[in-house]
């Protein structure tokens, strides 16, 4: 038997994904941002060798790199949303700025109350 028991608001947390896509070429990378441009993150190989550069949307204050080093999860600076990126820069979703990478690399997980709220500081 299972029991579940919510005390205060109940949140929900939910995952934004879809089929697996094939592993970008870009894994295996670390990113930074470019001291002589900061709206810039240069992906660099465990080799040293600087794989590409991605121009970041203008505002990104953040990011979070996928674990399997990816993708990009850049937040504005305002606190409203977050932008996943790929490897090309191209926009791939859409999300609030509470997001998070799952340990899959394939999702991006918030928490949102029963509403669809997102609480201050989830």
């Amino acid at each position: 038997m299972l029991a579940v028991c919510a005390v205060g608001p109940l949140l929900l947390s939910g995952c934004a994904g879809g089929p697996r896509a094939p592993q970008p070429v870009s894994s295996g990378v670390v990113y930074y941002r470019d001291p002589a441009d900061p709206s810039v993150a240069v992906a660099v190989g465990w080799d040293g060798r600087t794989r590409g550069r991605l121009r970041l949307p203008a505002g990104v204050a953040d990011w979070q790199q996928s674990p399997d080093g990816a993708y990009l999860l850049a937040f504005d600076g305002g606190g409203g949303m977050a932008t996943v990126m790929s490897p090309e820069g191209r926009v791939v979703l859409r999300v609030a700025s509470d997001a998070t990478w799952a340990d899959d690399s394939r999702h991006v997980c918030v928490t949102a109350d029963v509403n669809g709220d997102y609480p201050e500081g989830s």
